[in-house]
């Protein structure tokens, strides 16, 4: 079996033992370990920019040992995303943070005009975009200057998928740019499985939805209903061989995941 196809690397992955990186160095590196769908985590800077970024709260670099343990950080990481918060500047880092942050690092963020060239050097690979506002004028802007510097290559950029909180949201997204792929993740609202499928139904141009493990879980049936649909199901995030080749079996279509496809070819 090929992974390159079912693995979404999550924040760009792992590099140099760290995780949430989203940098250039770290997308390099997942490609050489075969992945050719990465996730990237972009920010809303208090500077109006697009950079790639975790969380203004600090929850960004974290040594792989201590991926997701119950700290401060990730707490108020979580804290950040809730809607009401996300999408003020209250949770807003600088620009001249965040390339600080990397510059110490000595690494790479992604902005719209790298994100753009390395498509254009890459034609074979896909980002899945977290760009964790809801509010419209501040998701529809991020998505202008990312397409802008698409068109300025002459580039394709769908190969950019947006990853959208609400129907609304990918609705918006969808007339104004006319994407061919983009993700609904649920892990921002509650889960109803009737209500979804309701959504999905009136919906057609929304083709591929993410969930998490715990609620597939609970749902099973939920993968067969939405392939009914002609919709995809993703997981996140998971981080076991033996429970990426379980959900795989189960029909899940991609999982987001730190673990390489050249690592599960090793299995």
């Amino acid at each position: 079996m090929s992974y390159s196809d079912k693995l979404i690397a999550h924040a760009c992955g792992i590099y140099d033992g760290q995780a949430y990186v989203n940098s250039l160095e770290s997308f390099l590196e997942g490609y050489k370990n075969g992945y050719r769908i990465f996730e990237i985590d972009l920010h809303y800077t208090k500077e109006k920019d697009v950079i790639s970024y975790h969380s203004s709260t600090g929850y960004n670099f974290i040594p792989e040992e201590e991926m997701d343990k119950k700290t401060w950080g990730l707490i108020g990481c979580a804290i950040a995303k809730a809607p009401l918060l996300s999408d003020t500047k209250l949770f807003r880092a600088s620009s001249k943070k965040i390339l600080s942050d990397y510059e110490q690092r000595d690494l790479t963020p992604f902005t719209p005009k790298l994100l753009a060239a390395v498509c254009s050097r890459f034609p074979d690979v896909k980002f899945v975009l977290d760009t964790m506002n809801t509010r419209k004028s501040i998701y529809l802007d991020q998505y202008k200057m990312i397409i802008n510097e698409f068109l300025k290559r002459g580039i394709d950029y769908n190969q950019i998928i947006p990853q959208f909180y609400n129907v609304n949201m990918a609705r918006k997204a969808q007339q104004e740019f006319g994407f061919e792929n983009s993700i609904y993740t649920l892990y921002r609202r509650p889960f109803i499985q009737g209500n979804v499928l309701k959504e999905l139904s009136n919906n057609a141009f929304i083709r591929s939805v993410t969930i998490s493990k715990q609620r597939l879980i609970r749902h099973i049936s939920f993968i067969d209903k939405l392939h009914e649909l002609g919709v995809e199901c993703n997981t996140h995030t998971i981080d076991n061989r033996d429970e990426i080749s379980c959900f795989i079996d189960m029909g899940v279509d991609m999982i987001y995941s730190h673990i390489s496809p050249e690592e599960m070819k090793s299995k």
